[in-house]
Protein backbone atom coordinates (compact mmCIF):
# COMPACT_ATOMS: atom_id res chain seq x y z
CA UNK A 1 0.00 0.00 0.00
CA UNK A 2 2.87 2.56 0.93
CA UNK A 3 4.36 1.39 -2.98
CA UNK A 4 1.24 2.42 -4.60
CA UNK A 5 0.76 5.61 -2.56
CA UNK A 6 4.18 6.94 -3.38
CA UNK A 7 4.17 5.84 -7.22
CA UNK A 8 0.77 7.79 -7.36
CA UNK A 9 1.50 10.61 -5.85
CA UNK A 10 4.61 10.89 -8.37
CA UNK A 11 1.99 10.26 -11.14
CA UNK A 12 1.29 14.23 -11.64
CA UNK A 13 4.95 14.79 -11.93
CA UNK A 14 5.65 12.53 -14.21
CA UNK A 15 2.80 13.36 -16.47
CA UNK A 16 4.11 16.92 -16.65
CA UNK A 17 7.19 15.58 -17.65
CA UNK A 18 6.20 13.26 -20.27
CA UNK A 19 3.87 16.14 -21.44
CA UNK A 20 6.58 18.58 -21.56
CA UNK A 21 8.13 15.66 -23.60
CA UNK A 22 5.58 15.38 -25.65
CA UNK A 23 4.80 18.86 -26.78
CA UNK A 24 8.90 19.32 -27.39
CA UNK A 25 8.53 16.19 -29.87
CA UNK A 26 6.11 17.92 -31.58
CA UNK A 27 8.33 21.91 -31.59
CA UNK A 28 4.96 23.30 -29.29
CA UNK A 29 5.63 24.68 -25.85
CA UNK A 30 2.83 24.20 -23.36
CA UNK A 31 3.57 27.86 -21.77
CA UNK A 32 3.06 30.61 -24.17
CA UNK A 33 4.74 33.73 -23.31
CA UNK A 34 2.86 36.42 -21.64
CA UNK A 35 5.84 39.18 -21.98
CA UNK A 36 7.98 37.97 -24.81
CA UNK A 37 11.29 39.93 -25.92
CA UNK A 38 11.04 39.39 -29.58
CA UNK A 39 13.73 40.85 -31.15
CA UNK A 40 16.90 43.55 -30.84
CA UNK A 41 16.43 46.17 -27.70
CA UNK A 42 12.54 44.24 -27.24
CA UNK A 43 10.17 46.16 -30.00
CA UNK A 44 10.56 48.04 -33.38
CA UNK A 45 10.60 51.29 -31.17
CA UNK A 46 13.96 49.60 -29.68
CA UNK A 47 13.17 51.11 -25.97
CA UNK A 48 14.57 48.52 -24.61
CA UNK A 49 12.08 48.32 -21.48
CA UNK A 50 9.85 44.86 -21.29
CA UNK A 51 6.16 45.21 -19.26
CA UNK A 52 7.65 42.21 -17.96
CA UNK A 53 8.57 42.12 -13.78
CA UNK A 54 11.61 41.34 -12.85
CA UNK A 55 13.50 38.46 -10.83
CA UNK A 56 14.52 39.19 -7.13
CA UNK A 57 17.19 37.34 -6.61
CA UNK A 58 20.14 35.50 -9.39
CA UNK A 59 18.91 31.47 -8.69
CA UNK A 60 18.62 29.96 -12.29
CA UNK A 61 16.07 27.72 -12.69
CA UNK A 62 17.72 26.07 -15.72
CA UNK A 63 21.05 26.69 -17.94
CA UNK A 64 22.02 25.06 -21.33
CA UNK A 65 25.56 23.88 -22.86
CA UNK A 66 26.09 25.55 -25.66
CA UNK A 67 28.97 23.19 -26.57
CA UNK A 68 31.94 25.63 -26.79
CA UNK A 69 33.18 29.35 -28.20
CA UNK A 70 32.19 28.19 -31.57
CA UNK A 71 28.43 27.01 -31.13
CA UNK A 72 27.91 30.00 -28.58
CA UNK A 73 24.40 31.69 -28.62
CA UNK A 74 25.07 35.43 -30.00
CA UNK A 75 21.41 37.02 -29.56
CA UNK A 76 18.28 35.28 -27.51
CA UNK A 77 14.81 36.02 -28.18
CA UNK A 78 12.18 34.54 -25.77
CA UNK A 79 8.48 34.49 -27.37
CA UNK A 80 6.04 31.60 -27.64
CA UNK A 81 7.11 30.25 -25.01
CA UNK A 82 10.45 29.41 -26.65
CA UNK A 83 14.14 30.43 -26.24
CA UNK A 84 15.82 31.30 -29.79
CA UNK A 85 19.64 31.03 -29.66
CA UNK A 86 21.25 32.53 -32.75
CA UNK A 87 24.31 32.29 -34.00
CA UNK A 88 26.13 32.60 -37.58
CA UNK A 89 23.92 31.81 -40.00
CA UNK A 90 22.18 29.20 -37.94
CA UNK A 91 19.76 28.56 -34.45
CA UNK A 92 18.65 26.55 -32.02
CA UNK A 93 15.39 25.96 -29.93
CA UNK A 94 14.78 25.23 -26.53
CA UNK A 95 11.72 24.84 -23.98
CA UNK A 96 11.38 27.97 -22.00
CA UNK A 97 10.64 26.79 -18.94
CA UNK A 98 13.31 23.74 -19.04
CA UNK A 99 15.94 24.76 -21.54
CA UNK A 100 14.82 21.74 -23.05
CA UNK A 101 16.56 21.11 -26.60
CA UNK A 102 13.61 21.28 -29.24
CA UNK A 103 15.38 21.82 -32.86
CA UNK A 104 17.92 23.45 -34.64
CA UNK A 105 18.04 24.86 -38.34
CA UNK A 106 20.26 26.93 -40.51
CA UNK A 107 23.04 26.06 -43.17
CA UNK A 108 25.64 26.20 -40.70
CA UNK A 109 28.01 28.19 -42.22
CA UNK A 110 31.66 29.14 -41.11
CA UNK A 111 32.37 32.34 -41.83
CA UNK A 112 28.80 34.16 -41.84
CA UNK A 113 28.47 36.51 -38.43
CA UNK A 114 25.20 36.99 -37.37
CA UNK A 115 23.71 40.54 -36.35
CA UNK A 116 20.72 39.61 -34.45
CA UNK A 117 16.82 38.20 -35.31
CA UNK A 118 13.60 38.58 -34.56
CA UNK A 119 10.69 36.32 -34.18
CA UNK A 120 7.11 37.01 -35.56
CA UNK A 121 3.83 34.38 -35.59
CA UNK A 122 6.02 31.04 -35.51
CA UNK A 123 8.99 32.17 -37.96
CA UNK A 124 12.29 33.45 -36.88
CA UNK A 125 14.02 36.31 -39.01
CA UNK A 126 17.90 36.73 -38.86
CA UNK A 127 20.51 38.93 -40.66
CA UNK A 128 24.38 37.74 -41.02
CA UNK A 129 27.75 39.10 -43.10
CA UNK A 130 30.21 36.72 -44.34
CA UNK A 131 33.40 38.72 -45.05
CA UNK A 132 34.99 36.54 -47.34
CA UNK A 133 32.52 36.32 -49.77
CA UNK A 134 30.86 39.84 -49.31
CA UNK A 135 27.43 38.89 -48.58
CA UNK A 136 24.79 40.11 -46.69
CA UNK A 137 21.97 37.31 -45.81
CA UNK A 138 18.52 37.93 -44.17
CA UNK A 139 16.70 34.07 -43.68
CA UNK A 140 13.58 32.93 -41.77
CA UNK A 141 12.67 29.82 -40.86
CA UNK A 142 9.38 27.94 -39.64
CA UNK A 143 10.26 27.20 -36.01
CA UNK A 144 7.86 24.33 -35.62
CA UNK A 145 9.46 22.47 -38.53
CA UNK A 146 12.68 24.22 -38.77
CA UNK A 147 12.01 24.44 -42.38
CA UNK A 148 13.42 27.54 -43.78
CA UNK A 149 10.52 29.69 -45.47
CA UNK A 150 12.64 32.05 -47.54
CA UNK A 151 15.89 34.07 -48.01
CA UNK A 152 17.25 37.16 -49.22
CA UNK A 153 20.45 37.98 -50.48
CA UNK A 154 21.81 41.74 -49.94
CA UNK A 155 25.50 41.17 -52.26
CA UNK A 156 27.33 43.37 -52.39
CA UNK A 157 25.59 45.38 -49.19
CA UNK A 158 26.60 43.71 -46.32
CA UNK A 159 24.15 43.39 -42.86
CA UNK A 160 25.89 44.43 -39.99
CA UNK A 161 22.82 45.63 -37.34
CA UNK A 162 19.54 43.16 -36.37
CA UNK A 163 16.65 43.33 -38.16
CA UNK A 164 13.37 45.45 -37.10
CA UNK A 165 10.87 43.44 -37.28
CA UNK A 166 7.02 45.38 -37.36
CA UNK A 167 4.07 43.26 -38.25
CA UNK A 168 5.27 41.21 -41.06
CA UNK A 169 7.93 43.57 -42.60
CA UNK A 170 11.44 43.13 -41.81
CA UNK A 171 14.20 46.40 -42.58
CA UNK A 172 18.00 46.74 -42.69
CA UNK A 173 20.33 48.67 -43.71
CA UNK A 174 23.06 47.71 -45.85
CA UNK A 175 27.07 49.28 -45.99
CA UNK A 176 26.54 49.97 -49.76
CA UNK A 177 24.00 52.34 -48.61
CA UNK A 178 20.51 51.03 -49.22
CA UNK A 179 18.03 50.16 -46.31
CA UNK A 180 15.32 47.60 -47.64
CA UNK A 181 11.71 46.72 -46.76
CA UNK A 182 11.03 43.16 -46.92
CA UNK A 183 7.61 41.03 -46.61
CA UNK A 184 7.24 37.50 -46.84
CA UNK A 185 10.98 37.24 -49.02
CA UNK A 186 9.54 39.70 -51.37
CA UNK A 187 10.94 43.53 -51.47
CA UNK A 188 8.27 46.11 -50.73
CA UNK A 189 10.60 48.60 -51.13
CA UNK A 190 14.31 49.70 -51.08
CA UNK A 191 15.84 53.30 -50.75
CA UNK A 192 19.68 54.72 -51.28
CA UNK A 193 20.81 57.00 -48.24
CA UNK A 194 23.96 58.90 -48.38
CA UNK A 195 26.32 56.42 -47.04
CA UNK A 196 26.83 53.08 -45.40
CA UNK A 197 24.06 52.05 -42.66
CA UNK A 198 25.17 50.78 -39.93
CA UNK A 199 22.29 51.87 -37.70
CA UNK A 200 19.22 49.33 -36.92
CA UNK A 201 16.40 51.56 -37.57
CA UNK A 202 13.10 52.39 -35.34
CA UNK A 203 9.75 52.01 -36.24
CA UNK A 204 6.68 53.65 -34.70
CA UNK A 205 3.44 53.15 -36.49
CA UNK A 206 4.11 54.88 -40.14
CA UNK A 207 7.51 56.88 -38.93
CA UNK A 208 10.46 55.20 -40.13
CA UNK A 209 13.52 56.26 -38.82
CA UNK A 210 17.35 55.34 -39.31
CA UNK A 211 20.79 56.57 -38.81
CA UNK A 212 23.61 56.21 -41.62
CA UNK A 213 27.26 57.18 -41.46
CA UNK A 214 26.67 60.12 -44.01
CA UNK A 215 26.07 61.83 -40.49
CA UNK A 216 22.64 62.27 -40.70
CA UNK A 217 19.59 60.89 -38.98
CA UNK A 218 16.87 60.02 -41.39
CA UNK A 219 12.58 60.30 -41.20
CA UNK A 220 10.36 58.80 -43.27
CA UNK A 221 6.69 57.97 -43.47
CA UNK A 222 6.16 54.42 -44.96
CA UNK A 223 2.40 54.83 -45.01
CA UNK A 224 2.09 53.97 -48.74
CA UNK A 225 4.03 52.09 -51.48
CA UNK A 226 7.16 54.09 -51.26
CA UNK A 227 8.72 55.86 -48.30
CA UNK A 228 8.40 59.50 -47.98
CA UNK A 229 11.04 62.30 -46.62
CA UNK A 230 10.00 64.01 -43.76
CA UNK A 231 12.94 65.69 -42.34
CA UNK A 232 16.79 65.08 -41.74
CA UNK A 233 18.68 65.96 -39.11
CA UNK A 234 22.92 66.33 -39.08
CA UNK A 235 24.81 64.85 -36.38
CA UNK A 236 28.25 65.87 -37.10
CA UNK A 237 29.62 62.37 -36.67
CA UNK A 238 28.69 58.96 -38.26
CA UNK A 239 25.67 57.50 -36.89
CA UNK A 240 26.11 53.65 -36.02
CA UNK A 241 24.35 52.61 -32.89
CA UNK A 242 20.41 51.54 -33.20
CA UNK A 243 17.62 54.43 -33.36
CA UNK A 244 15.12 54.82 -30.38
CA UNK A 245 11.69 56.29 -30.44
CA UNK A 246 9.67 56.83 -27.31
CA UNK A 247 6.32 58.85 -26.75
CA UNK A 248 6.81 62.11 -28.82
CA UNK A 249 10.63 61.91 -29.11
CA UNK A 250 13.39 60.41 -30.83
CA UNK A 251 16.92 59.06 -28.98
CA UNK A 252 20.22 58.06 -30.68
CA UNK A 253 24.07 58.12 -30.22
CA UNK A 254 26.14 59.90 -32.31
CA UNK A 255 29.32 57.44 -31.91
CA UNK A 256 30.88 60.77 -30.47
CA UNK A 257 29.92 60.42 -27.23
CA UNK A 258 26.63 62.56 -27.31
CA UNK A 259 23.17 61.43 -26.57
CA UNK A 260 20.37 63.60 -28.90
CA UNK A 261 16.91 63.99 -28.45
CA UNK A 262 14.75 65.30 -31.31
CA UNK A 263 10.57 66.19 -31.84
CA UNK A 264 9.52 63.40 -33.55
CA UNK A 265 6.92 64.93 -35.21
CA UNK A 266 10.06 67.52 -37.37
CA UNK A 267 13.53 66.73 -36.49
CA UNK A 268 13.91 69.36 -34.27
CA UNK A 269 16.78 69.23 -31.45
CA UNK A 270 15.11 69.34 -28.14
CA UNK A 271 18.17 69.05 -25.89
CA UNK A 272 21.51 66.92 -25.87
CA UNK A 273 23.89 65.03 -23.29
CA UNK A 274 27.81 64.82 -23.54
CA UNK A 275 28.89 61.19 -21.74
CA UNK A 276 32.45 61.35 -20.12
CA UNK A 277 34.06 59.18 -23.51
CA UNK A 278 33.70 59.15 -26.63
CA UNK A 279 32.18 55.92 -27.52
CA UNK A 280 28.86 54.83 -29.10
CA UNK A 281 25.80 55.11 -26.18
CA UNK A 282 23.89 52.21 -25.69
CA UNK A 283 20.36 53.56 -24.80
CA UNK A 284 17.05 52.23 -22.73
CA UNK A 285 14.30 54.50 -22.27
CA UNK A 286 11.29 53.57 -20.05
CA UNK A 287 8.66 55.90 -17.74
CA UNK A 288 10.15 59.12 -18.62
CA UNK A 289 13.69 58.20 -18.17
CA UNK A 290 16.26 57.57 -20.99
CA UNK A 291 19.40 54.82 -19.76
CA UNK A 292 22.68 55.44 -21.21
CA UNK A 293 26.15 53.59 -20.75
CA UNK A 294 29.46 53.38 -23.09
CA UNK A 295 31.23 49.67 -23.50
CA UNK A 296 34.20 50.86 -22.47
CA UNK A 297 36.18 50.23 -18.75
CA UNK A 298 34.74 53.02 -16.31
CA UNK A 299 32.81 54.56 -19.17
CA UNK A 300 30.04 55.35 -16.96
CA UNK A 301 25.85 54.68 -16.48
CA UNK A 302 23.34 57.62 -16.35
CA UNK A 303 19.68 57.68 -15.89
CA UNK A 304 18.49 61.11 -16.95
CA UNK A 305 15.08 62.73 -17.41
CA UNK A 306 13.64 62.89 -20.61
CA UNK A 307 11.63 65.99 -20.30
CA UNK A 308 14.11 68.66 -19.06
CA UNK A 309 14.42 72.26 -20.36
CA UNK A 310 15.88 72.68 -23.99
CA UNK A 311 19.62 73.43 -23.64
CA UNK A 312 23.30 71.03 -24.13
CA UNK A 313 24.38 69.19 -20.95
CA UNK A 314 26.99 66.87 -20.03
CA UNK A 315 27.46 64.28 -17.29
CA UNK A 316 29.12 66.65 -14.48
CA UNK A 317 25.45 68.83 -14.91
CA UNK A 318 23.03 68.58 -12.05
CA UNK A 319 20.37 68.64 -15.00
CA UNK A 320 18.91 66.09 -16.63
CA UNK A 321 20.63 63.56 -14.38
CA UNK A 322 18.10 61.31 -12.04
CA UNK A 323 21.18 59.40 -10.77
CA UNK A 324 25.10 58.61 -12.24
CA UNK A 325 27.71 55.84 -11.88
CA UNK A 326 31.06 57.58 -12.91
CA UNK A 327 32.76 54.37 -12.32
CA UNK A 328 30.69 52.12 -13.58
CA UNK A 329 32.37 49.29 -16.61
CA UNK A 330 30.40 49.79 -19.79
CA UNK A 331 28.24 47.68 -21.51
CA UNK A 332 26.90 46.68 -24.94
CA UNK A 333 22.85 46.78 -23.83
CA UNK A 334 20.99 47.97 -21.64
CA UNK A 335 17.56 45.98 -20.58
CA UNK A 336 14.77 47.39 -18.18
CA UNK A 337 11.83 45.58 -16.71
CA UNK A 338 9.82 47.49 -13.86
CA UNK A 339 11.80 49.13 -11.44
CA UNK A 340 15.00 47.19 -12.39
CA UNK A 341 17.86 47.54 -15.05
CA UNK A 342 20.07 44.93 -16.52
CA UNK A 343 23.27 45.13 -18.16
CA UNK A 344 26.49 42.85 -18.66
CA UNK A 345 29.41 44.68 -17.81
CA UNK A 346 32.75 43.98 -19.98
CA UNK A 347 33.92 41.81 -16.99
CA UNK A 348 31.03 39.50 -17.86
CA UNK A 349 29.26 40.07 -14.74
CA UNK A 350 24.95 40.45 -14.86
CA UNK A 351 24.50 43.39 -13.07
CA UNK A 352 20.80 43.87 -12.03
CA UNK A 353 20.05 47.56 -10.65
CA UNK A 354 17.36 50.26 -9.16
CA UNK A 355 15.94 51.90 -11.65
CA UNK A 356 15.00 55.01 -9.42
CA UNK A 357 18.16 55.09 -7.12
CA UNK A 358 20.58 52.89 -9.33
CA UNK A 359 21.73 50.91 -6.39
CA UNK A 360 23.12 47.48 -6.77
CA UNK A 361 20.29 44.75 -6.55
CA UNK A 362 22.00 41.55 -7.34
CA UNK A 363 25.08 40.15 -10.10
CA UNK A 364 25.77 37.18 -11.59
CA UNK A 365 28.97 36.20 -12.82
CA UNK A 366 29.45 34.84 -16.45
CA UNK A 367 32.17 33.30 -18.31
CA UNK A 368 33.60 34.93 -21.14
CA UNK A 369 31.94 36.03 -24.13
CA UNK A 370 28.96 37.30 -22.15
CA UNK A 371 25.78 38.83 -24.21
CA UNK A 372 23.69 41.42 -23.78
CA UNK A 373 20.67 40.22 -21.25
CA UNK A 374 17.10 40.35 -22.33
CA UNK A 375 14.16 39.90 -19.88
CA UNK A 376 10.81 37.60 -20.45
CA UNK A 377 7.96 36.47 -18.71
CA UNK A 378 9.53 37.36 -15.40
CA UNK A 379 13.02 36.17 -15.84
CA UNK A 380 16.40 37.32 -17.34
CA UNK A 381 18.28 35.22 -20.07
CA UNK A 382 21.68 35.54 -20.87
CA UNK A 383 24.44 33.69 -22.45
CA UNK A 384 27.98 33.22 -22.43
CA UNK A 385 30.77 30.77 -24.73
CA UNK A 386 29.36 28.05 -23.14
CA UNK A 387 25.82 28.64 -21.80
CA UNK A 388 22.30 29.68 -21.75
CA UNK A 389 21.23 30.94 -18.45
CA UNK A 390 17.43 31.35 -17.04
CA UNK A 391 17.16 33.29 -13.97
CA UNK A 392 13.99 33.92 -12.02
CA UNK A 393 11.18 31.59 -10.29
CA UNK A 394 9.92 28.32 -11.06
CA UNK A 395 7.54 28.86 -14.19
CA UNK A 396 3.55 27.75 -13.20
CA UNK A 397 2.15 24.38 -13.85
CA UNK A 398 -0.35 25.21 -16.97
CA UNK A 399 -3.70 25.06 -17.00
CA UNK A 400 -5.00 22.37 -19.21
CA UNK A 401 -7.84 22.42 -21.45
CA UNK A 402 -10.22 19.38 -21.72
CA UNK A 403 -8.80 17.17 -24.03
CA UNK A 404 -5.87 17.69 -22.20
CA UNK A 405 -7.22 16.82 -19.15
CA UNK A 406 -9.23 13.81 -20.35
CA UNK A 407 -5.53 12.98 -22.03
CA UNK A 408 -4.35 12.87 -18.54
CA UNK A 409 -7.03 11.25 -16.11
CA UNK A 410 -6.78 8.19 -18.63
CA UNK A 411 -2.77 8.11 -18.17
CA UNK A 412 -4.14 8.34 -14.35
CA UNK A 413 -6.23 5.33 -14.84
CA UNK A 414 -3.61 3.34 -17.05
CA UNK A 415 -1.45 3.76 -14.01
CA UNK A 416 -3.51 2.62 -11.16
CA UNK A 417 -5.00 -0.35 -12.82
CA UNK A 418 -1.35 -1.00 -13.89
CA UNK A 419 -0.52 -0.93 -9.88
CA UNK A 420 -3.39 -2.88 -8.61
CA UNK A 421 -2.75 -5.51 -11.30
CA UNK A 422 0.79 -5.68 -10.21
CA UNK A 423 -0.88 -5.94 -6.44
CA UNK A 424 -3.47 -8.70 -7.20
CA UNK A 425 -0.30 -10.88 -8.94
CA UNK A 426 1.90 -10.66 -5.94
CA UNK A 427 -0.66 -11.54 -3.94
CA UNK A 428 -1.34 -14.73 -5.75
CA UNK A 429 2.10 -15.81 -6.28
CA UNK A 430 2.47 -16.13 -2.50
CA UNK A 431 -0.28 -18.35 -2.41
CA UNK A 432 0.71 -20.40 -4.86
CA UNK A 433 4.50 -20.38 -2.95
Amino acid sequence: MKTTKLVLGLVPAIILLLLSSTYVAIGRAWYNSTYPWSQNQYDAQHTGASGSTAPSGNSTIWTYDTGGADSRARHLIVDGGRVYGIRGDSFFVLDETTGAFVLSGGTGGDYETNVGGAYNMERIYYTSYDYFSGRGMIYCYNVTSGDQLWTYDTTPGLIQQPPTMNGNRVYVGTLNNYVYCIEDGVVKWYKELGGPILSAPAVDGDLFVIGCNDEKLYAFDISGAQPVSLWNFTAGNSITGPITIEDDKVYFSGGNGYLYVLDKTNGQLIWSWKSQSDGELEIAVASGIVFVCTNINQGGLYALYSNVTAGNYTYSDPEPRLWGDETADGSDGIAIAGNTLFCVDVNNTLHARDTLAGTNLWSFQLDYGAINPIIADGHVFVADQNQVYCIGSIYPIPEFTLPMTILLCGIITVTVIGLRKRRYSAKKSLLIE
